[in-house]
């Protein structure tokens, strides 16, 4: 009944000096029947927000059009990327209600000592939308010394209004002690015309970090 799904695949590039593959990627996720429980142990992506705070996997950068302008959060899923090379590896888990939705996940690598991310969402689901809450935090250990290089929280909120779509996110940087925020609309102008407009801030040094809004 597509509860329990698993995936692995290698990869091997041409210039790889080794015969053997030089990555690996792969996950077994689960959902119960109810579709209110699921379970992700492997590679994942989180996406949350309009991407502030919280948006990793593969990505349209350039507002080419207007779908690239109003993000639809997709929380916790598995990773469909053949390397894996965006996604983020250890375990989530996602429980929704008619009324709310809670994501948490960790991840952890250890490619140059040992880095770690814990991330929580919450939202609220509204008439015609919703509004959420992302937290998350990094951690890096190497060479005995431990830090914090990211972490940030954030707000965010999406309606949907006559075919209308509004949206807005705003995020604090705890780490640079740095603010950004982005509010917009996607709306169509005639039957044959659909028009989006942006107000967007990022401070100087506002830290990229797992973010994937609109540049």
């Amino acid at each position: 009944g597509e509860r329990i799904s698993c995936s692995f695949a290698m990869n091997h590039s041409y210039a790889a000096s080794k015969q053997f593959p030089d990555s690996f990627t792969g996950n077994v996720s689960f959902r119960s029947r109810s579709g209110r429980l699921a379970l992700v142990a492997g590679a994942f992506n989180a996406r949350f927000g309009q991407g502030l705070a919280m948006w990793n996997g593969l990505t349209v950068g350039g507002l080419t059009s207007t779908s690239g302008f109003y993000k639809r959060q997709t929380g916790i899923s598995p990773s469909s990327s053949f390397t894996g090379s965006t996604a983020m590896r250890g375990i989530a888990a996602e429980f929704s209600t008619p009324l709310w939705n809670v994501s948490c996940g960790g991840s952890m690598s250890f490619n140059k000592g040992f880095d770690s991310c814990t991330a929580l969402n919450v939202s609220r689901f509204l008439p015609n939308g919703r509004v959420g809450c992302t937290h998350y935090a990094c951690l890096a250990v190497s060479h005995g010394e431990v830090r914090i290089p990211d972490m940030k929280t954030s707000v965010d909120a999406a309606w949907c209004i006559r075919g209308t779509d509004l949206f807005a996110e705003a995020c604090y940087d705890w780490i640079n002690a740095k603010p950004a925020f982005l509010s917009g609309t996607v709306f169509p102008l005639a039957p044959w015309v659909r028009t989006a407009v942006m107000l967007r801030y990022y401070s100087s040094g506002y830290s990229s970090g797992l973010r994937a809004s609109a540049r």
